[in-house]
């Protein structure tokens, strides 16, 4: 299937293409390509692809053209594993849709059954989790004996998170004739056995991987600790700045995180995500165009259908969840002959699917150059040279793609990263002890009571209190300063009490004070303060 059919040539109506416009969208996907024009024909479809194909809008588009706009009814149903899944897919309907007056809801555990009592009334399409939607139509709260049509998002997974049960009630309550859309990127037995109970007539679609890599890319990947991810990504940018980068992230609310810390370390940055406006998305590509800001952070859904020359550099904050992704990232450089770098981070935990990538990616490059090998006359020993020097895409990408370290040699770089470490934490013991004595040895030679300081004692330090009062009582005329100074707080006062010497009262002035005391202790069963015997010195 071609790489540039564009949505106009698939049979979409006026109004899917003006939204699609909007978005930014003209050429459709490999899935898109092939699963647009057989569910417009009303087709049972069984489809085979990734996450990050174009699924969404595979299925998504021509449901959309299908609907009756007019009918208050629920038409479509779309059950998702997991409900960030769920917020996605009706994002994306919703804004392709939402100008047609189609409203799409997004239905899900976490959240108040009665709060979403309103969008099962009312929207045309729904998009829910499997546990979710059990319970609402358990309870009478959906009503799907309009539904026309059932999509069912990453079949695989629900099944390995044990919806088997919850499928198979929906599924049974729908009404026929309907369509049926199927979505995996895998294809087990369970699988196979809801096709062959719930559809008819079904074809099937397998969309190809693709994963050789562009010609002139090097691939380098660096391990990074989770909380120092952003860091380590502007380290990289100022060591070797790009002329234009493209940093990916998983999730839209990461290209805002990302771009903000970029900006606060110095770097010209930007971010794409799927919730800013077409206006935004042009004013923003523009300055990336221009060389305004050379980063852009963006996420996989917003970054496609972007052409833009000059990208030398592609960085991955996270490791892509599939060898797909992975490839296509890389692909925004590299292009029209030109070198690119693709840099992937990666975390302990991500290894072992970094370790997959770069072995789907070794093993395609193997069969691709034993199979230019193969094509080589032996009778043409002159071609040689010319081979070495404009090698393919293939062997390109097993000499760059980055491989994972041997156990051995993995050992042996953890070792002489510990003693490193240890080194580093050997001297700077030393360092910050010399530090802190010749911070001391500054202090002692200042003065110690000058008025700045006593201030900032008394309004940082209440335990230091008695101490800096008995000092200064012991130098000339200190009290009135002391006095002075710990008044302007309560703690002051209190400390002010208790460190410095008052007038002892005469017996008389005793005998007063203990009448006064008995006599106002209780004033109309109110307890009142007993007044302060505190006399200061002159």
């Amino acid at each position: 299937m071609p790489d540039n059919i564009r949505f106009e040539d698939l049979g979409l109506p006026p109004e899917i293409l003006r939204g699609l416009s909007q978005m930014g969208f003209a050429h459709a996907t490999p899935v898109q390509a092939a699963a647009i024009p057989e569910v417009l024909k009303g087709k049972d479809l069984v489809v085979q692809a990734k996450t990050g194909s174009g699924k969404t809008l595979a299925f998504g588009l021509p449901v959309l053209a299908r609907l009756d706009p007019t009918s208050p009814d629920t038409q479509v149903l779309v059950i998702t594993p997991t409900r960030e899944l769920a917020i996605q897919v009706a994002e994306e309907l919703n804004k392709v849709g939402g100008h047609m007056g189609i409203l799409v809801s997004a239905i899900y555990g976490g959240t108040k059954m009665d709060k979403q009592m309103t969008d099962l009334a009312w929207a045309s399409i729904i998009v829910g989790t499997p546990g979710r939607l059990r319970d609402h139509l358990t309870r009478g709260n959906l009503h799907l004996t309009k539904c026309t049509t059932v999509v069912l998002d990453e079949a695989d997974e629900m099944l390995d998170m044990g919806f088997k049960d919850d499928l198979e009630f929906i599924l049974s309550g729908l009404p026929k004739p309907r369509t049926t859309l199927l979505f995996s990127a895998t294809f087990p037995k369970a699988i196979e056995a809801i096709a062959k109970k719930y559809m008819t007539s079904t074809e099937k679609i397998a969309v190809s991987s693709g994963l050789t890599t562009p010609t002139d890319i090097t691939h380098r990947f660096l391990k990074v600790s989770e909380s120092n991810r952003v860091e380590a990504l502007a380290t990289l940018i100022r060591k070797e700045p790009p002329n234009l980068g493209i940093v990916f992230c998983k999730r839209k609310s990461e290209t805002t995180q990302v771009s903000r810390k970029l900006r606060a370390a110095g770097i010209p940055s930007g971010y794409l995500n799927g919730d800013m406006d077409q206006a935004q998305r042009e004013a923003t590509l523009a300055q990336f165009k221009r060389g305004d800001i050379n980063i852009l952070v963006a996420t996989d859904v917003a970054a496609r259908g972007l052409d833009i020359n000059g990208i030398t550099h592609v960085y991955n904050v996270s490791v892509p969840q599939d060898t797909e992704t992975y490839v296509h990232r890389s692909g925004r450089t590299g292009r029209a002959g030109k070198k690119g770098t693709c840099i992937t981070l990666v975390t302990p935990e991500e290894e072992r699917y970094f370790a997959k990538i770069q072995q789907d990616l070794t093993e395609t490059a193997r069969k691709a150059m034993a199979a230019a090998q193969a094509a080589v006359p032996a009778q043409a020993p002159a071609q040689a040279p010319a081979a070495r020097r404009q090698p393919t895409a293939e062997p390109r990408a097993q000499q760059e793609a980055p491989r994972a370290p041997q156990p051995a040699r993995q050992e042996r770089q953890d070792r002489q990263e510990r003693q490193e470490r240890q080194e580093r934490e050997s001297t700077r013991a030393p360092r910050e002890a010399e530090r802190r004595i010749e911070s001391r040895q500054s202090e002692n030679a200042r003065p110690r009571y000058s008025v700045d300081t006593i201030y900032r004692e008394v309004n940082g330090q209440a335990e230091a209190y008695r101490t800096i009062a008995q000092e200064l009582l012991r130098q000339t005329d200190a009290e009135r300063l002391v006095a002075a100074l710990l008044s302007q707080t309560n703690a002051g006062k209190r400390m002010l009490e208790k460190s410095i010497p008052r007038e002892e009262p005469s017996d008389s002035q005793r005998d007063h004070s203990r009448r006064r005391s008995r006599s106002t202790s209780h004033s109309g069963g109110r307890l009142t303060r007993k007044p302060s015997q505190v006399v200061y010195g002159e």
